[in-house]
């Protein structure tokens, strides 16, 4: 750990596959661009192609004129932390030559690219190729860009393995980096374009339905409506509920050859996941009664709990006249969030096993001797003390990025409890509100939206920068 922490950071090979993202980066942009043609708005095409042609050559360039090292694992760590940045700084320079104001678009730009889902801008003002980029830069964020560069740019080596492994967590899809990152962009492609079709058959129009199913499997939360999903048929509503369970399970569940109910049921962390969804659909229907039918209550309570623990954030109601007991239960669902390999956010299901199992030997371990040596195990596994380290790490900094910046909330005057929701939605990467997030918000608490929503356990914070000097 020593070593990790004065090893200089070699800034030209962090650049070096920064390139090779910025490239993916620019042939991504083509999706934009043609939904700008199809809707006619030529202006965003231009804005689009010029801002594409630019960053492929960087990346180009870049690439060409750079040494092909390897990465260490701290040098991972930065480059899948900063690509964040540079994805949303991509974005948010679109959308001010489009006519935002910089910090909003810079804002919606790092919600989108984490997957947040958070928002400041009235729907209504947005172009449908703009609904449809925050969807798109959701749906790629999901999975991270960096494996989708793995896959096509970098070869099999120690720099896919420990790009991989920072970038989707301590998942074990296949011996190969490579071959994980294929299978999982093919089960997330398969599962988004299901979830797609049936929302399409439940009456969605196309542009509604590719736009949604982005957005749910990516566990985003970004509607094309400004009243979410409530904008949309019964139906609509329980096959989103169904998807957002599918965006917070590990995508390996979903290889395509693999009995994937069998394995499924086998998953400790998605057991887990539906033991807290039914739980906390519990509590948050214990505060709703109290105001609504109580059908209403349940069926509001169900969408809601699922939509909060798989962190996706769409809503069929106004959090800010949600019962107080319901917003506590919504909150502890979006800090547990959903399994390690999937889209979704939180401190994640592995890392709370390994928490509770931790506490739990070292409660066991007053009354044993001494010379008496307990492996904490996991699927009968025994974990090493790098990885054990690891999930105290993470819930350490989720908690206390919440304490933080709740303060800086309160002290501006907000609701203590709605301040609260609103940092673990944004830290969690859910995106649900009370209303704090939006466009009156003073700005120095939007700045800090904006980095608290580039948190989370396998996408890491930006306050990580804080414990990796550059120099020895």
């Amino acid at each position: 750990m020593r070593d990790f922490l004065i090893r200089p950071i070699r800034y030209q090979a962090v650049a070096k596959y920064l390139s090779k993202i910025l490239i993916i980066l620019a042939v991504l942009q083509l999706a934009p661009i043609a939904v700008s043609v199809i809707h006619r708005e030529f202006t965003l095409t231009s804005i689009y192609l010029v801002t594409s042609l630019l960053i492929a050559t960087i990346g180009y360039w870049g690439d060409k004129k750079l040494p092909e090292v390897d990465l260490d694992i701290k040098e991972a760590l930065v480059l899948a932390s900063f690509i964040y940045f540079v994805l949303s700084l991509i974005m948010a320079t679109i959308w001010w030559f489009a006519g935002l104001p910089f910090l909003d678009a810079l804002f919606e730009a790092m919600s989108a690219a984490t997957t947040t889902g958070l928002s400041t801008l009235p729907l209504e003002t947005l172009s449908r190729t703009m609904l449809f980029t925050r969807s798109f830069v959701q749906w790629i964020g999901g999975l991270s860009i960096v494996v989708l560069t793995i896959s096509v740019l970098i070869g099999p080596g120690t720099t896919a393995y420990r790009l991989f492994a920072v970038s989707i967590g301590e998942t074990k899809v296949s011996p190969s980096a490579i071959k994980a990152t294929k299978i999982l962009w093919r089960a997330y492609a398969i599962v988004t374009v299901t979830c797609m079709l049936a929302f399409y058959l439940s009456g969605m129009d196309m542009f509604q339905a590719v736009c949604q199913a982005m957005a749910t499997i990516s566990t985003g939360g970004f509607a094309t409506e400004h009243t979410s999903f409530a904008a949309f048929s019964p139906t609509a509503i329980v096959l989103c509920s169904i998807f957002m369970i599918a965006g917070a399970t590990n995508l390996d569940m979903f290889h395509p050859f693999k009995k994937v109910p069998l394995n499924i049921f086998r998953d400790v962390q998605w057991r887990i996941l539906l033991l807290c969804t039914v739980a906390f659909t519990l509590v948050f229907f214990l505060g709703m009664v109290e105001t609504y039918p109580w059908k209403e209550a349940l069926y509001k309570s169900i969408f809601q709990t699922v939509s909060a623990q798989s962190t996706a954030g769409f809503s069929t109601m106004d959090f800010a006249q949600a019962p107080a007991l319901s917003k506590l239960s919504a909150i502890i669902s979006m800090s547990i969030g959903g399994s390690i390999g999937s889209t979704a956010g939180g401190v994640k299901i592995y890392r709370l096993i390994i928490f509770i199992k931790l506490l739990h030997i070292l409660v066991i371990r007053i009354h044993q001797p001494k010379e008496v040596i307990t492996h904490l195990r996991v699927k009968n596994i025994a974990l090493s003390r790098e990885e054990i380290e690891a999930a105290i790490v993470s819930i350490s900094l989720f908690v206390l990025t919440v304490l933080v910046s709740v303060t800086f909330f309160v002290a501006a005057g907000h609701d203590f409890l709605d301040s609260l929701f609103e940092v673990v939605s944004a830290t969690g990467t859910v995106g649900l509100s009370t209303g704090v997030c939006s466009p009156g918000l003073a700005a120095h608490l939007k700045m800090i939206f904006f980095l608290i929503c580039g948190w989370d356990g396998s996408k890491y914070s930006p306050s990580l920068f804080l414990f990796i000097p550059a120099r020895g």
